[in-house]
C-alpha cells in the first residue's frame, strides 16, 4: 500500500474509533440519563426514582398537612416503593406541627392496594384539600383532619348523620342550586293547569340514609345517597347524580378512611321500573355488596390504633332524610313563582260627578319572593271592573322589567287616560306574565266598597 493511502485510511479509522467512543444515549421522558443507561424519574424532579427510594431507608421525610396547618417529621422504616408512593404524592414540606401519622398512612396505602388497584395513584383532587383519592372513581379516600377527634362523641357529631358534610366530596352540591320546589294544586287557578304542571315537570326524589354497623373491630357507618328522576305516576327516570354508598372507618384522631364499590356496582340499569320496584333493586344491591365491603372495612381497621373506643356511641345510630326537588320546568310554566303583588289605588270624588267616586291613580308593588330569579321580559295588565259593568283596561301589555331578581321588588304608578268612575264597588285586577307563554304569574285582586 502507498504510504498516502495508509495515512488516509489510519485518519478515517481513528475519526471512527473517537466517534464509537462518545456516542450519547438519549432518553425520552419520564426516564433521565444515568451513567451510559437511562433510569425512571417519575415525579420529574431530576434524580432516579430508584435512587430516591433507597434513600428513604431510615431516613426522615417531610410532608405537608394537606389542610394547611403544617406538619411534623415522619421516620420511614422501608425504603419499599409501595411505602414511599403516597409520601411523594402528598405535595412537598411540612413544618413542626404536623399531627399526621405517616407510617399509619403508608401501611394503609399499601393495604387498600392490595384489594383494589395494585397500581392506583393516589389523587389531591384539588390543591389543599384534605381528601386523598384512590383513582378517580375513588374507591378509597384518606381524610386528614388538622383538628384530631378526642373523643367518641366528637366522632359522632362530625361524621355521622346531619353532622357530616363530606358527601359533598362525592356529589356536586350545586346541582340543586337551579331545582324548585315541587308546587301543590293550590298553587294554581285551575285543576287543569296542575295537572300540565304534573306532566311537564320531572321530579327528583333525594335520599339519604345511614345506619352504624357493628364488626368485631368496631362500628363502621354505611352512608348512602340516592337522587333519582321520577315523572308524576311514580315511574323511576334515571339518576340525577350517580349513587353514593360509602362505608366511613374511624382510624385515627387525624384520619378518616372511605371506602366505596366500584361504579359499575353502583349503577342502576333499569329500563322500566316504578320508584318502589328501583328501591327494592337498590336495596338488595346493597346486600350484596356490604359483606364484601366490611371486610375491606376490617382489614383497615386492623392497622387503626383505637377503633373500638372511638365508634362506641355509634350502637344503634341510624339517620334518614328525604327531599323532593323538581326540575325542568318549561318557560311558561313560570306563573307557579312566588309572587307578591300589593295594590295601593287613589281615590277622590269625581269632578264631572259629585256623586260618583273616580279611581285617579293605581300603585302596585310587585315582589319576587322566590328562590329564582324570573327571566323575562315580563308584561303586566290591570283591568278596573266598576260596579259590575263591564271591565276597562288601565294598562295592557305594559312590559314591567326584563329580568325578575329573586328577593327583589319593584314599584311602579299607573294612571288612566281618564279617571275610572265607580258608584260604590268597582275590582282592580293586576295580572303579571312572561312575554314567553303569556300565563299569567299569580294574578291579585284588589276589592273598592264605598
Amino acid at each position: 500500500m502507498k504510504p498516502k493511502m495508509f495515512v488516509i485510511f489510519l485518519l478515517f479509522a481513528v475519526i471512527f474509533f473517537v466517534a464509537a467512543c462518545t456516542t450519547t444515549t438519549v432518553c425520552n421522558s419520564p426516564y433521565i440519563n444515568h451513567g451510559q443507561s437511562c433510569c425512571l424519574d417519575q415525579d420529574a424532579n431530576a434524580v432516579c426514582d430508584s435512587d430516591e427510594n433507597s434513600s428513604l431507608v431510615s431516613s426522615t421525610v417531610k410532608q405537608v398537612d394537606p389542610n394547611g396547618t403544617g406538619g411534623v417529621s415522619a421516620n420511614s422504616s422501608s425504603g419499599a416503593p409501595g411505602s414511599a408512593r403516597f409520601l411523594k404524592n402528598m405535595t412537598t414540606l411540612a413544618n413542626e406541627e404536623d399531627n399526621l401519622d405517616y407510617d399509619l398512612i403508608n401501611k394503609l396505602q399499601k393495604k387498600i392496594n392490595q384489594f383494589t388497584y395494585n397500581d392506583a395513584s393516589w389523587i389531591q383532587m384539588t390543591k389543599g384539600s384534605s381528601y386523598y383519592d384512590l383513582g378517580s372513581q375513588k374507591l378509597a379516600t384518606l381524610q386528614m383532619l388538622s383538628s384530631p377527634i378526642s373523643n367518641s362523641d366528637d366522632f359522632k357529631n362530625s361524621f355521622s348523620g346531619e353532622g357530616w358534610k363530606g358527601n359533598v366530596h362525592y356529589l356536586n352540591s350545586t346541582a340543586y342550586d337551579h331545582l324548585f320546589a315541587p308546587r301543590d294544586e293550590s298553587s294554581f287557578e285551575s285543576a287543569s293547569l296542575y295537572k300540565k304542571y304534573s306532566q311537564e315537570a320531572i321530579f327528583i326524589e333525594r335520599y339519604i340514609g345511614e345506619q352504624a354497623i357493628e364488626t368485631p373491630l368496631g362500628y363502621v357507618l354505611e352512608y348512602q345517597e340516592l337522587n333519582w328522576k321520577r315523572d308524576e305516576y311514580q315511574f323511576f327516570k334515571g339518576e340525577y347524580q350517580h349513587n353514593v354508598l360509602t362505608y366511613k372507618i374511624f382510624c385515627s384522631p387525624t384520619l378518616v378512611v372511605y371506602l366505596q364499590p366500584s361504579r359499575d356496582d353502583l349503577d342502576l340499569n333499569l329500563l322500566t321500573s316504578k320508584m318502589d320496584n328501583a328501591q327494592e333493586v337498590w336495596d338488595q344491591n346493597v346486600v350484596r355488596l356490604r359483606p364484601e365491603m366490611l371486610q375491606k372495612a376490617q382489614k383497615i381497621m386492623q392497622e387503626c390504633p383505637n377503633t373500638a373506643a372511638m365508634t362506641k356511641t355509634l350502637r344503634g345510630s341510624t339517620y334518614q332524610k328525604q327531599i323532593v326537588y323538581a326540575d325542568h320546568l318549561p318557560t311558561y310554566l313560570y306563573y307557579y313563582w312566588d309572587m307578591n303583588i300589593k295594590i295601593d289605588p287613589e281615590i277622590h270624588r269625581s269632578e264631572r260627578n259629585t256623586q260618583k267616586n273616580a279611581i285617579d291613580r293605581v300603585s302596585v308593588t310587585f315582589s319576587n319572593d322566590d328562590a329564582y330569579d324570573v327571566t323575562g321580559p315580563i308584561l303586566v295588565d290591570i283591568r278596573v271592573k266598576p260596579d259590575g259593568n263591564a271591565e276597562e283596561y288601565l294598562v295592557r301589555d305594559k312590559k314591567l322589567v326584563g329580568n325578575f331578581a329573586s328577593g327583589t321588588s319593584i314599584n311602579r304608578v299607573f294612571i288612566p287616560f281618564e279617571p275610572i268612575e265607580f258608584d260604590t264597588h268597582a275590582v282592580i285586577e293586576v295580572r303579571m306574565y312572561t312575554e314567553n307563554g303569556g300565563h299569567y304569574i299569580r294574578p291579585q285582586q284588589f276589592v273598592l266598597n264605598y
